[in-house]
């Protein structure tokens, strides 16, 4: 049985197809990290008018925190007056 004899520049090919195929899935994967990592900032007076979905993201808050204000439950952190 005869072998197949490769023609010039095929391996090259297919090198650069591995290389698009690399770059291509790591390129995916730092979109997904990047979708999954954003945080929102927020300030005082924003966090008082959010709504629905957005309360459930992840987010900044700036403002002023009162001494001893700072209550911490599972989940969730609140600033009390």
């Amino acid at each position: 049985m005869r072998e197949r004899q490769e023609r010039p520049g095929e391996k090259a090919g297919q090198i650069w197809i591995g290389i698009g195929v690399i770059v291509v899935s790591m390129g995916f994967l730092a979109w997904l990290g990047y979708g999954e990592s954003k945080t929102y900032y927020h300030t005082i007076a924003e966090l008082q008018t959010l709504q629905g979905r957005a309360l459930k993201q992840r987010m900044r808050a700036g403002g002023t925190v009162a001494p001893n204000s700072i209550r911490r439950y599972t989940g969730r952190v609140d600033f009390c007056a």
